[in-house]
């Protein structure tokens, strides 16, 4: 699957269907492939996509002020952080944990993530046109999950 370009998914339309990859843990990807949404949960064609500030703080990380901004807990955030893919493969892998996933998905549903990581967010539910995944990378032992690969 060809990944779309920085460019091409910056300049798509709301409707147009771009082709992003993530690094992540074989489970993760098989949820996302049978539930065709970015997160691996049952699929919302409404969702929309994150705001501005859900995007920093999934770049980010912990931020007291956006936590408080967006008036979720730490632990909400945690449970439904929304994934953040790549328009760059290579940085993609660098991630995975036994799978690097592709998704097919529309604009509409993606917020700019991070910038050194070629990153777009997209709400967990957010439906997928199309994905799938290959093998990649060491895969981790189960019930010891890794913090980049989630």
């Amino acid at each position: 699957m060809a990944v779309s370009t920085e460019e091409q998914v910056a300049a798509a339309g709301a409707d147009d269907t771009v082709i992003l990859c993530r690094g992540t843990v074989v489970d993760t990807a098989n949820k996302v492939k049978a539930n065709k949404s970015a997160g691996g949960v049952k699929a919302d064609a409404n969702c929309g996509a994150p705001s501005e500030d859900l995007a920093k703080l999934q770049v980010g990380g912990f931020q007291t002020e956006l936590l408080k901004k967006l008036k979720i807990t730490y632990e909400e955030f945690v449970k439904n952080k929304p994934p953040e893919y790549s328009t760059d493969e290579k940085k993609a892998k660098g991630f995975a944990s036994g799978a690097l996933l592709y998704v097919a998905i529309k604009k509409k549903y993606l917020t700019k993530g991070s910038g050194s990581e070629d990153g777009w967010i997209a709400l967990p539910q957010a439906p997928l046109v199309n994905a799938d995944w290959m093998p990649c990378g060491k895969i981790k032992e189960e019930g010891k999950r890794l913090p980049i690969a989630d």
